[in-house]
């Protein structure tokens, strides 16, 4: 891993964890990228701490799921107080119970990291690629105006700074000033809740988070006045309990449950992303999660466009997001769907049918047991032999002629598209032209199953998505065609 000297030519607004991920896809795909923030400080505080198994299946992909799994912890039980003394649990009930793990889905329960310890992660990640992120600037226009701020001394005017990008991510939330410059409506509502509160431990010892809300909560600002009344505040929300101490407040930030949505994702060469486009209820956890997968889906893309194999980008389940998918879009090729006229969707983009086979478009489902012929090495995880920066291709070898795909394939950029056969076990071979993985266990085979002669090839993007399900090579032509425009 080496940093990038080159001039960055994309440039993301904001640090949150859309904009970090954004940057880190592009800088793993050797795309130089800026990153600026607009406070002077780095955030701090819990706001987006909950991570769903779709966010770590891309994590691991970035290369950053070791620090998020030893700096998280899973999600605690709710314990319900009877009040007003706050001493008798009532009702306990769990937010994701635990669940089992399988070959197919190896993360099946949330975690919680706070946004300053994720960011931290990140930043670090980026280092190593030598994109820092810039405190202290604000974009001021598109084409494009920065004020910097000098850190060390915050009460010295702004240095006005004029540079020149080709393209522009603005992920620099609900409130930030890309959405606005490009004058996109942000159609959505307010919505008041039942009066709660709630606290729970965090991923740092000693810290706690305090949720404090609803329509009769009325007087927040005298709440958080001072230290003194917020903790007064707690103490009495908690049944005024003696043996409970309070500590330093470390942060305190106003929220409101809003939920909107921009009238579309792209203007010119500037994109929006992550709250700047979408705002959710916190229920459920989906705000912070639908921002990363927003970022990842449009680095790759255009990353490609930038190193000149692709045309100009385009934006286009359950809680835990493993089920969302693109089925339908316009860069995916499924030839089981055209051959036997199968329907693109089923359900909605956020929802697939249990037991439904993965078609293109899905989350492409891991598999354990896979043993490399011809090495020593112990058992891998086909999640292990995705990259953020090509794309790889399955080939099962007991479906379709492997040599003919493979010597198609090697009409593209080799660091661009890795192809990998999968054979039956016991059904030992090799070939020089690409790495062969025996399914020991099957799991490949029962993940990726379907009908004979249109499911042999399956293209997994950078993103972890499955772009292309196919019985021959026209159909992985036609897609790669639709991804490698000008190649």
């Amino acid at each position: 891993m080496s940093a990038i000297t080159s001039t960055p030519r994309i440039l993301i607004v904001g640090s949150g964890p859309s904009g970090l991920i954004a940057a880190l896809t592009l800088a793993r795909n050797g795309v130089p990228v800026r990153v600026i923030e607009k406070t002077t400080t780095n955030r701090i505080g819990q706001r987006g701490a909950g991570v769903m198994p779709r966010s770590l299946e891309l994590y691991e992909m970035l290369g950053i799921l070791p620090q998020v799994l030893q700096h998280s912890v899973p999600v605690p039980k709710i314990c319900m107080y009877k009040m007003p003394e706050g001493v008798e649990v009532v009702n306990e009930v769990y937010v994701s119970p635990p669940a089992k793990p399988t070959p197919a889905r190896p993360y099946l329960n949330p975690r919680l990291i706070g946004q300053d310890n994720l960011d931290k992660i990140l930043q670090a990640e980026l280092q190593k690629f030598g994109v820092p992120v810039e405190l202290g600037q604000f974009e001021d226009h598109v084409d494009v105006e920065l004020l910097r701020h000098p850190l060390e001394d915050l009460s010295v005017e702004p240095i006005l700074e004029k540079a020149s990008y080709r393209w522009v991510v603005g992920a620099d939330g609900a409130k930030g000033v890309v959405r606005k410059l490009l004058e996109l409506s942000f159609v959505g509502e307010t919505i008041e809740q039942n009066s709660w509160s709630s606290i729970r431990p965090t991923e740092t010892p000693g810290l706690f988070n305090f949720i404090a809300g609803g329509a009769k909560l009325v007087n927040h600002a005298e709440i958080c006045s001072s230290d003194d009344n917020l903790r007064q505040f707690l103490k009495e929300q908690t049944g005024n309990r003696e043996d409970i101490k309070w500590g330093a407040v470390v942060c305190v930030s106003h929220f409101r449950v809003n939920v909107h949505m921009a009238d579309q994702f792209q203007k010119g060469r500037v994109f929006v992303a992550g709250d700047a486009a979408h705002v959710h209820s916190l229920t459920g956890g989906q705000g912070m999660n639908t921002g990363v997968q927003d970022a990842s889906n449009l680095s790759w893309k255009l990353a490609l466009v930038e190193k000149g194999l692709a045309n100009q980008p385009y934006r286009s389940g359950d809680l835990h997001q493993l089920n969302v998918n693109y089925r339908g879009s316009s860069i995916t090729v499924d030839q089981d769907v055209a051959a036997h006229g199968e329907p693109q969707k089923k359900g909605s983009s956020y929802h697939i049918e249990d037991g439904d086979v993965v078609h293109a478009g899905d989350r492409a489902p891991d598999a354990s047991g896979l043993i490399k012929v011809g090495s020593e090495q112990g058992p891998v995880r086909l999640f292990g032999l995705l990259n953020p920066a090509r794309h790889t291709v399955l080939i099962f070898a007991d479906k379709i002629d492997y040599k003919s795909t493979l010597t198609n394939l090697e009409k593209y950029v080799k660091e661009l598209v890795r192809p990998v056969i999968i054979t039956k076990a016991g059904s030992e071979f090799s070939t020089p032209m690409a790495d062969v993985f025996e399914d020991h266990d099957g799991y490949a085979h029962e993940a990726y199953k379907g009908p004979e002669g249109t499911t042999g090839i399956f293209a997994i993007r950078p993103d972890g998505v499955v772009g292309c399900r196919a019985g021959n090579t026209s159909g992985l032509d036609e897609y790669f065609e639709k991804i490698f425009g000008a190649l």
